[in-house]
């Protein structure tokens, strides 16, 4: 099949490469109902994108403030590339660009699924979808929001630190 040699996504940058999420599809039929309201929830996180285009072979080679660009391993390795560490991708730190972000419900991105399930021809989006668990981040915020803040997410059943 078609394997394109660049890949260039938008992702979430409000979780740095800490969580692995999606939000969780519209109802079918409601599509035009449900819309973004101006806050955290949309889209997936940087490493949720990073663990779906690796199941596909795919590497992430650069980031800005928006955009995730992929190309395949090989290529890369055959260009001999400088692979960025993924442990760190897009950055270490989250950006806390959006405000809104305490108790959503997200889908957890497991990296083992994405390599059994998102390759499958013969599994439909919607159950591929319900395959995934749910989890509702809270946060906790620090600094001013007005000038130089940032968050922390973290589970619903597991408070952070104070530190």
């Amino acid at each position: 099949g078609y394997k394109p040699r660049v890949l260039i996504t938008e992702y979430n940058i409000n979780f740095g490469s800490e969580w692995a999420v999606s939000t969780i599809a519209k109802p079918v039929g409601k599509e035009e109902e449900v819309f973004w309201q101006h806050d955290c929830y949309f889209g997936a996180s940087a490493l949720a994108m990073i663990y779906l285009t690796q199941a596909f072979g795919y590497i992430p080679v650069f980031s800005n403030h928006v955009n995730l660009i992929f190309v395949p391993l090989d290529q890369a390795l055959a260009l001999n590339m400088q692979i960025p560490s993924v442990d760190n991708f897009p950055k270490p730190y989250p950006t806390a660009l959006h405000k809104n972000c305490t108790g959503k419900t997200w889908k957890l991105i497991d990296h083992q699924a994405m390599k059994l399930k998102a390759t499958q021809p013969k599994i439909s989006h919607a159950e591929f979808a319900r395959g995934l668990p749910e989890v509702t981040l809270l946060t906790k915020e620090f600094g001013d929001p007005e000038n130089n803040w940032w968050r922390v997410f973290y589970e619903a059943e597991s408070p952070p630190s104070s530190a």
